[in-house]
């Protein structure tokens, strides 16, 4: 019975740990959330990363128009 306990103990000591960590990382993902919010309300990108990912694609959907203008100026003068 004693062993029984004390591995209910251990078991219990494990699940308030995750709940622990799982509690400090809500935490900080609201605090970032909260941070990008107060980004955007300031006119200011959410963060430098997501800054970059929209500028990457910015710059593939640019590279995308400019590829079918030349298909279709390719297109024109061989007809």
């Amino acid at each position: 019975m004693t062993r029984q306990m004390m591995a209910t103990v251990s078991e219990l000591s494990m699940h308030q740990a995750t709940a622990m960590r799982l509690q400090q990382e809500a935490r900080e993902k609201e605090a970032l959330l909260e941070r990008y919010h107060v980004n955007m309300e300031n006119g200011l990108p959410p963060s430098v990363d997501i800054e970059h990912e929209f500028l990457r694609l910015m710059r593939s959907d640019d590279q995308r128009q400019q590829d079918r203008h030349k298909v279709q100026l390719v297109g024109v003068t061989i007809n």
